[in-house]
């Protein structure tokens, strides 16, 4: 789902892009996406979503499927928004994150990731 109105607005930069905006039912996106994870047996996952709103709401009935479905969320994150991207690549912070550069939040990111998937490993055993 794409929303963004730039997309829809230059033409002549984006000639190939065919629509801005579908509607997602998000039973049938759940259904589609469960399946993908039992097809490779993944049992947990991670989810990184825009902090729009519509975005928010898609994402908590997602895991609240995927819940229902055996499927643990390890983690849930909000991506870095245009302005904040902006900023860490040109290594200022933003509100968002504390650290300074994209690479470093993404490595936070990840960090983050594993420990919670080691910590849910060590809790079975």
């Amino acid at each position: 789902m794409c929303n963004d109105p730039l997309l829809g607005l230059e033409k002549d930069h984006y000639a190939t892009f065919s629509r801005t905006n579908i509607q997602v039912e998000v039973r049938k996106l759940s259904r589609g996406l469960i399946k993908l994870l039992r097809k490779f047996n993944w049992t947990q996952v991670a989810i990184l979503f825009e902090n729009r709103t519509n975005y928010i709401r898609m994402k908590d009935k997602v895991v609240d499927e995927f819940k229902k479905n055996g499927i643990k969320v390890l983690l849930e994150k909000t991506l870095l928004d245009d302005k904040c991207y902006s900023r860490l690549y040109h290594n200022q912070t933003c509100q968002q994150s504390q650290v300074k550069n994209v690479t470093t939040y993404m490595q936070d990111m990840f960090t983050e990731l594993k420990e919670k998937a080691r910590s849910k490993l060590q809790s079975c055993y």
